[in-house]
């Protein structure tokens, strides 16, 4: 038997193994235009938050450029003044999809959690995009992997409005493992514990995991915002199978808005908190879901005190 073909490919295996291991990994900077570059008429007393898992679909990237376009006209129908986004992906014929959703309008900042564009030429990370000055960007790593290529982030960030700093955090955890998504889900919220003080705080995110498994027991100190505003609603926004079928029928609730109220302000009251981005768009190339994911958006009012 000839061992030495198999042999080399064996070697070519591991060695593409250990290639991407070294190359896709997060990347514990940021990157982004932390205060906004064009101050647009908005009212100071409201926030507007809306989430979004955009689906990347490396690697066929099924109608990226266009979905990313459909977002960018979306939020400008919907005018939020928070945007909080997993799965944001950076190509070549992209560039930084925050950065082409921010539009000039919004500070943006960017982290890398898989990929890297200059050596794989692909990346995705988390993303904020504000109509207000972010501060304290920082990137944490939640541990354990489920797998040794893939990684999870929280992306945070210091909003600073006239009444007050709220702190945002935006996160993406594993599907793969339930023991692992928990695992990281207790690393996110000793994290945020520690990064926000006592501040009040935003956690929001696609947690790959359903309201009563245990993942989601960390967090139940804090408000979940659409559960609060519709109890009796499954608020199921998971998953389109395909982003050109014609009909969807979610059936997993994974993406949250959580509150966690601090003894500083700002203090926020809710007036609505909706699913979004819930139907296919009419395209020249047919049917088109913006994501294999509905969004979730909150509206609240700002106040300096209670």
């Amino acid at each position: 038997m000839n061992w030495r073909p198999r042999f080399i490919y064996v070697l070519i295996l591991l060695g593409g193994m250990l290639y991407l291991s070294f190359v896709s990994r997060p990347s514990l900077q940021s990157h982004g235009q932390f205060q906004p570059l064009a101050v647009l008429p908005f009212d100071e007393n409201t926030l507007t938050v809306i989430t979004l898992n955009m689906l990347h679909d490396y690697p066929e990237f099924s109608y990226l450029q266009q979905r990313i376009a459909l977002v960018q006209d979306a939020l400008q129908v919907m005018e939020p003044d928070i945007v909080l986004l997993q799965e944001v992906p950076w190509r070549p014929d992209i560039g930084y999809a925050a950065q082409m959703l921010a539009n000039g309008e919004f500070a943006w900042a960017y982290a890398r959690a898989n990929g890297n564009r200059y050596l794989l030429r692909f990346e995705e990370g988390e993303a904020i995009l504000s109509r207000y000055p972010l501060e304290v960007v920082e990137v944490h790593e939640l541990k354990p992997q489920s797998r040794p290529l893939e990684h999870r982030i929280v992306l945070h960030a210091r909003a600073h409005f006239p009444q007050g700093d709220l702190d945002l955090f935006v996160t993406h955890l594993t599907h793969r493992n339930a023991q692992v998504n928990a695992a990281q889900a207790a690393e996110l919220y000793r994290y945020v514990e520690a990064a926000a003080g006592d501040a009040s705080a935003l956690i929001v995110g696609d947690f790959n995991a359903q309201p009563d498994e245990p993942s989601l027991q960390h967090f139940s100190g804090w408000v979940d915002l659409f559960l609060q505003a519709h109890p009796n609603d499954p608020g199921f926004t998971c998953c389109v199978n395909n982003v050109t079928s014609t009909s969807a029928a979610p059936n997993k609730r994974v993406d949250y808005i959580f509150f966690r109220p601090g003894t500083s302000a700002p203090f926020l009251s809710v007036d609505e908190v909706n699913i979004i981005l819930n139907q296919p768009i009419d395209t020249p190339d047919g049917l088109l879901w913006l994501s294999d994911h509905f969004g979730l958006l909150a509206r609240m009012r700002l106040s300096a005190k209670e």
